[in-house]
């Protein structure tokens, strides 16, 4: 009995010691985790000069290692940092390179870490990839060797940003993933806050969308408990960003709105105004012009303040649209030459293609096609220095428009054809959407309806749940006229309609006067003839208001053919009232159309000079456009003329 109570007892002592032990090492543990926790907080401090110098190298690869470099024992390694150091001040990575590699041969651990990172970065910032990436896949081991975890999750950050250059994301993803589990270990909250938001613009470009919003609102509740309000505003400007794409648009203007408010918490008028603008482009696409137009103009204030001019030129930019908008054309048109102009002195192409892009457009609503063609080519050149997929489709598209409104149809289909192949490469579903669109047009002024009508189908697959509700409009006006094209009349009125509601509540006159056209014509078309005189009516009213000249022209001409119809008088006037305005536009078809209208009116009053002299003068614009159907329709009529010796004669040539 008494050798039990013995073992029992030599257990319990045994079971104390081990526990005491345990303890001990425990208390150890956490002493030594606080101090490397207080080591990697208090090392930027004591060398905040160095770092300081190292401003540049770290604004451009996001973070800088340096372990205890600046006091190294070996006063060789100090020199040649300090002397890589005034180098790299300049930007004049080679010879910083240079230094910092001759000290690698005297250096090991932890220093030899730190400089083979210096060294990658160097060399990464002459575009020297390849060895950039042995020299960091080399401070990484090393790191690892040393168990410097600070080291190894600044490497790895900057590994991942070569691994994203090179359109490597998986890699680059797992990586970062890694740096931040490792970061939080270390409780380095500045690195983990930056590592995180270069996860989350990974995650936004493989469009992992609500990861990426979860890491941006990690990084910003990490920068604010810092009491960088700064960097925290940021992030909210970047979720706005993702629901604006995402087309949630209160959820965007909500993200904006705090991003803003840290902003002014901080004094930051760079982030108030950035936001201030992305609010102001929430409520033009919202179709608010007038509380778009005043949060604009304060961000242009701010961004004046300070003198940032690309600021200014992205302000400038969205005041054109807004004031297109509102059919205020020469308004945009000062506003997108001036931010041309600024965009041309600090060398911005993307800004430049912008502003370009924008102008042409504003002389095909002039129907100035001469000089937004001269505008599309010179955007295009451009855009070819930037190698970008993105704006090659926008620059395609607009091409594409400029052919449509020139009758060039095959080239048209062609062009967005490629703008779709572009929008596809580029992940731009919203260009996607809109080139479909386009294309579908395109398709059925061709006559090929069986494939614009799958055309349009792909279009509302891609648009589903888009914000842009103009381009929703733009959508049912176009289903609208293929269902009138396959004379399903009743199902095109809705499509009309509904496109004429949504132009109508945006307060865009030139599409509302467009879709008051179509409907009338396909009242015209159905014989409620009465009806369509109100309807075009108003539509005359729309596009005179919105100094719209070719809507104008086709409304008149419209309204001609319905008093035509019905027998009452004023159709001539009307024609003629339309003539003008194509010879004004330069409209060639729609002059020559016209004058078709006009002699056949006359001949039906057995004017037969008169029915001659118009019908003559439409057959020699359709044979100069070469419309062959033009000119057949015109031959008809001509042909029941009585013979006379004087006036046009039809031969082979027509």
């Amino acid at each position: 009995m008494a050798i039990y109570f013995l073992i029992v007892l030599l257990i319990l002592l045994l079971g104390i010691a081990v526990l005491l032990f345990w303890k001990w090492k425990t208390g150890v543990s956490r002493r030594i985790h606080h101090l490397e926790t207080e080591i990697n907080r208090l090392q930027p401090l004591a060398f905040a000069r160095d770092l300081a110098r190292l401003n540049q190298y770290q604004r451009r690869l996001g973070v800088v290692f340096i372990d205890s470099l600046p006091v190294s024992a070996d006063p060789v390694i100090r020199e040649s940092f300090e002397a890589g150091l005034k180098f790299a001040e300049q930007g004049l990575w080679d010879k910083a390179y240079q230094f910092w590699n001759e000290a690698k041969s005297r250096a090991k651990g932890d220093e030899l870490a730190s400089l083979h990172f210096l060294c990658g970065g160097c060399l990464f910032l002459r575009r020297q990839i390849d060895a950039a990436e042995r020299e960091l896949n080399l401070a990484l081991m090393i790191s690892r060797q040393t168990g410097n975890k600070v080291g190894i999750s600044a490497t790895m950050f900057v590994l991942a940003g070569l691994a994203r250059e090179q359109g490597k994301l998986p890699m680059a993803q797992k990586l970062l993933e890694q740096s931040v589990r490792i970061t939080s270990q270390v409780g380095n909250a500045g690195l983990t806050g930056r590592t995180l938001v270069r996860l989350a613009e990974i995650y936004h470009a493989e469009q992992q969308y609500a990861l990426a919003i979860e890491r941006y609102r990690q990084a910003s509740k990490l920068f604010e408990s810092e009491g960088n309000l700064s960097l925290a505003s940021i992030q909210y400007y970047s979720i706005g960003g993702i629901y604006f794409e995402l087309g949630e648009l209160d959820k965007a203007r909500a993200a904006y709105e705090d991003g803003l408010h840290l902003a002014r918490a901080t004094r930051s008028r760079i982030n108030e105004a950035n936001n201030l603008m992305a609010i102001g482009v929430v409520h033009r696409v919202q179709g608010d012009y007038k509380r778009a137009l005043e949060l604009l103009d304060r961000a242009l204030r701010l961004y004046r303040e300070i003198n940032f001019i690309k600021g200014q030129v992205q302000v400038l930019h969205e005041l054109a649209l807004v004031h297109e908008k509102n059919n205020e054309l020469d308004i945009a048109r000062e506003f997108f030459e001036q931010g041309l102009l600024f965009a041309r002195r600090i060398r911005d192409a993307q800004l430049m293609v912008n502003n370009l892009l924008g102008l042409a457009l504003n002389c095909m609503f002039h129907y100035n096609y001469d000089r937004a063609k001269t505008l599309i080519e010179e955007a295009a050149n451009i855009g070819n220095q930037l190698n970008s997929a993105a704006v090659s489709t926008r620059i395609q598209i607009v091409l594409a428009r400029l052919y449509l409104r020139q009758g060039e149809i095959a080239r048209a289909i062609e062009t967005l054809n490629t703008a779709i192949v572009l929008a596809r490469e580029a992940h731009d579903r919203r260009h996607e959407a809109k080139a479909l669109l386009e294309l579908t047009r395109a398709l059925r002024l061709a006559g090929k309806i069986e494939e614009a009508t799958n055309t349009i189908q792909r279009f509302w697959k891609q648009f589903n749940g888009m914000p842009d509700r103009e381009l929703e409009g733009d959508a049912w006006g176009e289903d609208g006229l293929l269902r009138a094209a396959k004379d399903e009349i009743k199902p095109a009125l809705e499509s009309l309609k509904k496109a004429y509601d949504r132009h109508l509540k945006l307060g865009v006159k030139r599409a509302v006067a467009e879709d008051l056209v179509q409907l009338g014509k396909l009242l015209i078309q159905s014989r409620q003839f009465t009806e369509a005189q109100s309807v075009l009516r108003e539509a005359i009213t729309t596009a005179e208001s919105a100094a719209d000249y070719g809507v104008q022209a086709q409304a008149l001409s419209f309204l001609g053919d319905a008093l035509f119809a019905l027998k009452e008088p004023g159709g001539v006037e009307l024609y003629n009232k339309a003539l003008e305005l194509y010879r004004s536009i330069s409209d060639l078809r729609g002059e020559a159309t016209t004058l078709q209208k006009i002699g056949a009116v006359f001949y039906e009053e057995s004017l037969w000079d008169k029915a001659r002299l118009n019908l003559e003068q439409a057959a020699r614009i359709f044979q100069r456009i070469n419309d062959q159907e033009g000119i057949e329709a015109v031959k008809a009529v001509m042909n029941k003329l009585p013979v006379t010796e004087v006036g046009l004669k039809f031969t082979s040539e027509y």
